[in-house]
């Protein structure tokens, strides 16, 4: 296959004329490249290369042993990838109130001649957002309301926000690198899962399920399931690979 080169525009599109020609796919723009015999010979490999890798799934799955573990991988998959869904909605939400919370708390802060928001912790010091001791003599500038938040309920709230980030970024990376990674696994035709390939897949799958989703599909109990679960839930019949 003929690799790209350098940056040139005409370059580029005679690259990608050539693929186009290559694969059989109409682009709509005149074949340049490849004669009509040499595009339907090409056109053949494809559709029989295809035609191949769906046969090699056909035979896996005329297996009962592999399609009965086929079809719990592919259920389960569904499953989780509606929870992870579920699970990211419910966190977003949960993080657009929590920030709102901080931002009111922020609002209603004491302030120093600079701006700097400060808050009275239950010691009676005062501080900044970043747990620094504002001096005495600084903080006799400071004009009191007496209804400004404390300290800890700017820090619980702070850390509210960041725990809820933290888990929604876990849960997005679990939706697609950990389910999307088995996802285009499990539908590689042209390279099939064995057996073997099923339960690893399964079990990659379950060793790394986030407590939001794990909440999600109601196994909040069992968030972090062990190797043995994990290998009660597939049938342990030998399997001979094709």
């Amino acid at each position: 296959m003929a690799e790209k080169t350098g940056n040139d525009p005409q370059k580029q599109r005679d690259f990608d004329d050539l693929q186009h020609e290559m694969s059989g796919i109409d682009n709509g723009r005149m074949k340049r490249f490849l004669g009509e015999n040499q595009q339907s010979i090409e056109a053949k490999r494809k559709k029989e290369a295809a035609r191949e890798a769906q046969t090699r799934l056909m035979m896996l799955l005329a297996d009962p042993v592999y399609r009965e573990r086929y079809n719990l991988v592919l259920s389960r998959l569904d499953q989780l990838e509606q929870a992870a869904d579920r699970a990211l909605l419910t966190l977003e939400e949960q993080i657009s109130e929590a920030r709102t919370n901080l931002e009111d708390i922020q609002a209603n802060a004491a302030r120093l001649p600079d701006g700097t928001r400060v808050y009275r912790d239950a010691n009676g010091a005062i501080r900044r957002e970043d747990g620094s001791e504002v001096d005495e003599t600084l903080a006799a500038t400071i004009v009191w309301r007496g209804d400004e938040p404390t300290y800890e309920s700017f820090a619980d709230s702070d850390a509210t926000v960041s725990k809820l980030e933290e888990e929604h970024d876990e849960v997005s990376g679990f939706r697609n690198d950990v389910l999307g990674g088995a996802r285009n696994r499990i539908e590689d035709h042209e390279n099939p899962p064995s057996l073997n390939d099923l339960d690893d897949i399964l079990n990659g799958i379950e060793a790394n399920i986030p407590d939001a989703v794990a909440i999600e599909t109601g196994l909040e109990d069992q968030i972090a399931p062990s190797a043995e679960l994990t290998a009660s839930m597939i049938p342990n019949v030998p399997f001979k690979n094709q």
